[in-house]
């Protein structure tokens, strides 16, 4: 059970645990959220750091919202799967991306279960199913005679979407190491006897960590703590021994001991469970991969707050949290899960929890830098993390509680790393910057701060010169506008508010707004998918280049 962390503090047991990891390089990837646009856009990255060879030498990589889509089957990739066919190879380049290549996925490859996504499509035949209890119906609070089950609606989808491909979607499994390894064996332990499976992650790969968040009981306004999911353990690393009701947070639990009631009294008398104490808990369900990776992306529950009865009516996650800091608090109780951006868009914290010193952080957003700050300050979340967010999460948000509870970094390297990102666009190049910054101890983020980060921010604007290079017929894609499917009555009868917000619920293909495509949408084309990875891999190879790649994990 350990504790809130910093370089060398509560999550060394990771190292300990998970002993390949001693020998990788000290870098970390951060995937920034945005949806499917994120997630297919990661995939990009990835293609190169395996191009590269470098991609083995990766600790630990951290996702935030949509990217966790595509870090949670990376992660867990049985072994049955190639990386490089998951990965669908190196990039191709601009030249070869007519619309038939780009189209023609590879069967076992990410980008190809992206295509087939349905996304919002299939969220909405769940909620209007005509008989409430059919097996495929997840929004189980509007029918008493439901069984409550451990996928609702909107994880139920995300399984479907982007685990099931993988045979990772199942609803009754949990997370763990590789086989042979500790945290493997005490899982299997755990769950024999029972019909629940164990997913291990797969050797050779990064430690990842999936994050989510949940509300803050003790914030005036709407605010949100960080939730991590990681195949060792899950919880809230982070400690508010003053929130209203009691202690919240302050550790985290083996990832198949996570949701349960507390642990009850100590034998020692003490309501506290200190570092590496055993407990004994029974979970209200084991949460599987399915769960941590939906929930991440789960933007919608953001304005749903911490009311579990509307968040599981919206099929929305609901688990069972409780203090290793307080087992008595009145806080620990039935609680929402929610998407993990207002905590951390970028994906940053988890890694400097951690006390990583060099990241890479590619991260997505909805516009164009132009050379007015606010292109960035006003259109991302990404700013809490120097203190200058503009922008709240929900309409009853506080903008300062946020730049609070992120900030890490000296708020004048904002303008640094813009004027960076803008020089290189500037010179025609793509919005590549390295920046080392000094890390700001953060009790709200549980960053203790004290030592320097490398960081390599890859922006996902397109290039003159990858735009140019395209074949004619998907370069005459991106002068289209954008088309909007029809939404039926029965979409506007159960969401008014996608017909007042413009919501698609229909496929989104390569238009005038690419790379910066709406989130929106009931789902991407195939070869949306496959061009906004491209265009990404082509920032990240054309901005760092070969040799400043393979000089970054050299230690």
């Amino acid at each position: 059970m350990p504790p809130a962390s910093g370089p060398n503090g509560g999550f060394a047991f990771e190292l300990k645990e998970f002993e390949d990891l001693q020998s990788r390089a000290g870098v970390g990837l951060a995937l920034g959220g945005g949806g499917i646009r994120s997630a297919s856009q990661m995939n990009g990255v990835f293609q190169v750091l395996l191009q590269h060879d470098v991609l083995k030498k990766v600790r630990y990589v951290s996702s935030c919202s949509g990217a966790s889509w595509f870090l949670a089957p990376f992660a867990f990739l049985p072994e049955a799967f190639g990386i490089e066919t998951f990965l669908s190879g190196p990039p191709l380049g601009a030249k070869a991306l007519t619309l038939p290549v780009l189209r023609d996925l590879k069967e076992g490859s990410w980008l190809k279960a992206a295509g087939n996504a349905k996304g919002d499509g299939e969220l909405l035949c769940a909620a209007c199913a005509d008989d409430c209890c059919l097996e495929t119906c997840q929004i189980t609070a509007c029918c008493p005679s439901c069984p409550r089950l451990t996928l609702r609606a909107w994880n139920q989808v995300m399984a479907a979407d982007y685990l099931e491909p993988f045979k990772l979607g199942s609803q009754r499994s949990v997370m763990a190491l590789p086989v042979g390894t500790g945290s493997h064996s005490r899982a299997a332990e755990a769950m024999a006897g029972s019909s629940v499976t164990v997913n291990p992650l797969r050797r050779g790969g990064p430690y990842p960590i999936i994050t989510a968040a949940r509300p803050d009981p003790s914030a005036p306004t709407d605010s949100w703590l960080p939730v991590e999911f990681a195949p060792l353990a899950c919880g809230t690393p982070v400690l508010d021994e003053k929130a209203r009701g009691g202690p919240v947070g302050g550790g985290v639990i083996e990832s198949f001991g996570y949701n349960s009631l507390g642990p009850g009294g100590s034998k020692t008398g003490r309501t506290e469970v200190q570092d590496g104490d055993e407990v004994s808990v029974i979970p209200d369900f084991f949460v599987p991969l399915a769960l941590a990776a939906g929930t991440s992306g789960a933007g919608y529950t953001l304005i749903l707050k911490n009311k579990t009865v509307a968040v599981e009516l919206a099929g929305g996650p609901t688990v069972q949290l409780w203090s290793p800091a307080d087992t008595t608090s009145d806080n620990n109780k039935l609680s929402a899960l929610c998407d993990s951006g207002p905590n951390d868009t970028t994906a940053i914290l988890a890694l400097l929890r951690r006390g990583v010193r060099k990241i890479i952080a590619p991260f997505s957003s909805r516009n164009a830098l132009t050379d007015d700050i606010t292109s960035l300050t006003g259109n991302s979340w990404m700013p809490a993390l120097f203190g200058r967010n503009i922008v709240a999460p929900t309409s009853e948000a506080s903008i300062d509680l946020m730049n609070r509870n992120c900030k890490v970094f000296a708020s004048s390297e904002l303008d640094s790393m813009f004027d960076g990102l803008r020089s290189k666009q500037r010179e025609g190049g793509p919005p590549v910057f390295q920046q080392t910054l000094d890390v700001f101890k953060n009790k709200w983020c549980g960053v203790l701060g004290g030592w320097q980060v490398t960081i390599v921010w890859v922006y996902p604007d397109l290039t003159d010169t990858f735009r140019d290079n395209l074949p004619p017929d998907t370069k005459q894609k991106l002068t289209e506008p954008p088309k909007v499917g029809p939404i039926t009555e029965c979409v506007y009868n159960l969401f008014p508010i996608a017909k007042t917000k413009n919501i698609a619920f229909s496929e989104k293909e390569i238009d005038s707004t690419f790379p910066y495509d709406a989130t929106n949408w009931g789902y991407y084309s195939p070869e949306l998918c496959h061009l906004l990875a491209e265009a990404m891999a082509n920032n990240l190879q054309e901005g760092m280049g070969a040799a400043q790649i393979e000089a970054f994990f050299d230690d």
